[in-house]
């Protein structure tokens, strides 16, 4: 299973747009030259990677968790605009 941060999420966009410089955000916290994430991605991104890597999404879940709760809420509309994170079960293609 693979679960990461969504950098196409509107706000992430909204302080790019406005203020030119990496954000920074409760699920970003950090600089961009100071976070422990190997790359940062949206979930469009992740679609086409499993898909020129030769894997299969078996499930896919598209998470808000603003206001911040632990359970968050499943996105269903507008998934790279709105979740925070996307969460995904894959499988290596035969």
């Amino acid at each position: 299973m693979t679960v990461f941060q969504n950098f196409s999420h509107w706000k992430i966009r909204r302080q790019l747009l406005l203020t030119g410089h990496a954000p920074v955000t409760k699920q970003l916290p950090y600089e961009w030259y100071n976070t422990p994430s190997i790359r940062v991605i949206t979930l469009r991104d992740f679609r086409k990677f499993t898909r020129e890597a030769g894997f299969t999404i078996l499930k896919e879940a598209s998470a808000n968790t603003q206001p911040e709760d632990r359970s968050g809420n499943i996105i269903n509309v507008l998934k790279d605009l709105r979740a925070t994170y996307g969460i995904y079960l894959i499988e290596n293609s035969p």
